[in-house]
């Protein structure tokens, strides 16, 4: 996490970012309850259309609110709301969307309630996405298999 420091004091936003060490293992969701906006990036190629990273999971467990690349599971979990296009496998004016959509952020109290609204729901095998914003309720429409034993 060093280096990050250093990077963040070189770019000059040292000021503006907390950079921390991770807890250790469940006190990180306590840790991750801090965050006002989680933020998720797949490439919009094979690999990120076939995957998900652990840190979606972890916002969505948490309560965080989610910003997403409009790729993979984030594409089908998340309200629209919550995800930026990504075009390609690299996408030049992916971060200016995102910043924009991180600049036209609700409050804070916002964020918080509508992340807390969308955690996940199991029926069955098949994960369910709630949306903290009326209307709307997304499946995954597969099994992802047992849930026996979690």
């Amino acid at each position: 996490m060093e280096h990050l420091r250093r990077l963040a004091l070189r770019l000059g936003v040292a000021d503006r970012v907390v950079i921390e060490d991770p807890l250790p293992g469940y006190a990180v969701y306590e840790q991750i309850r801090g965050f006002d906006i989680g933020l998720s990036t797949q490439t919009n190629d094979a690999v990120g259309q076939c995957r998900t990273t652990g840190k979606l999971v972890q916002y969505i467990a948490a309560g965080v609110y989610v910003l997403a690349s409009r790729v993979g599971e984030a594409a089908r979990i998340l309200p629209e709301r919550m995800t930026v296009p990504y075009h390609g496998a690299w996408d030049d004016a992916y971060f200016a969307r995102l910043a924009e959509r991180i600049d036209a952020a609700p409050s804070r109290l916002a964020l918080r309630e509508a992340g807390a609204g969308c955690g996940p729901v199991w029926r069955g095998a098949t994960p369910i996405a709630i949306d903290a914003f009326p209307g709307r309720a997304a499946s995954t429409g597969s099994q992802a298999g047992s849930t026996e034993g979690l």
